[in-house]
């Protein structure tokens, strides 16, 4: 009952303003979005679901258009409800031209998830590189896990994107946040660990439970050896990261790597002398 009110109210909140603006620039009709502008209406009059225009635009990649409503006033630091800001929307498209018209208009990033995390993960050199010249930090992490925007550039295999972020100084030995220590834990009994997402994707040994309610302390050489990232382990590895890094687990890199499966990078570990005679805390070698 309470969800219904909820989005009872918020139409109730925008159902006064004038929309036209905002609508006009959901359905695309630049035309209609000039001729508005013309007529000084409130360039950030939300619509009915509370989106003002530039958030649309900046959603399709119409800088033109873009840079009509921010000379005419548009809001760019506006979050809408879900903390959605124009500059993220820019990220989240690779559009290192929309970047740089609203940095150069005065936005910031107010989302949980930075925008430099957002451009990291869609893989786009240009605005990587852009926000970092703006001064985003290298090494920021989000809030939850603490992954830093080098392991994420990790995760989605974007090479170019690691070697940037390793020339610009990121810590290519950094650990995401480990859980609490419980009583032990059954494997796979914890939502989300032991299948996909945790440790070992395969899952952990049937007779042993795991030290950690979230499966953390991994590196990006970690990540690297977890999914299989051949090309990322060598710009690691080259930048000087630790071949013997363990996460909470005692699990170094390269028995991640086989764990997963992943022979190139294994057999790529080893030729960098990993030590092959290690355990981890499930007794695999």
């Amino acid at each position: 009952m309470m969800i219904p009110l909820l989005l009872f109210a918020s139409f109730m909140a925008f159902a006064g303003t004038d929309s036209r603006l905002a609508d006009a620039a959901m359905k695309r009709d630049t035309a209609t979005v000039r001729a508005l502008l013309q007529q000084k209406v409130d360039v950030n009059a939300p619509g009915k679901d509370g989106t003002p225009a530039l958030h649309w635009i900046v959603r399709v990649d119409d800088l033109e258009t873009a840079q009509l409503l921010i000379r005419a006033g548009a809001d760019v630091k506006f979050a809408d409800r879900y903390g959605v800001t124009p500059l993220y929307l820019a990220c989240a498209n690779g559009n290192a031209g929309m970047i740089k018209l609203l940095l150069d208009a005065g936005s910031a990033d107010r989302t949980a998830e930075t925008a430099l995390m957002t451009a990291v993960k869609v893989g786009n050199v240009d605005s990587v590189q852009l926000l970092l010249d703006r001064g985003a930090k290298v090494d920021t992490t989000d809030p939850t896990y603490k992954q830093t925007a080098l392991m994420i550039a990790v995760r989605e295999n974007h090479s170019d994107v690691v070697r940037l972020l390793v020339e610009r100084g990121a810590n290519v030995n950094a650990q995401t946040r480990t859980g609490p220590t419980p009583a032990w834990i059954l494997p796979n009994s914890v939502p989300g660990f032991g299948f996909g997402k945790g440790i070992i994707r395969g899952g952990l040994p049937a007779d042993r439970g795991s030290r950690y309610f979230i499966p953390g302390g991994l590196t990006p050489l970690l990540y690297a050896a977890r999914d299989g990232r051949l090309e990322p382990a060598k710009i690691l590895v080259a930048a000087g990261a630790n071949l013997e890094q363990k996460d909470p687990n005692d699990i170094t890199p390269l028995i991640m790597a086989i764990s997963n499966n992943h022979v190139e990078v294994a057999r790529f570990l080893i030729e960098k002398d990993a030590q092959i005679n290690v355990s981890d805390w499930y007794g695999r070698t």
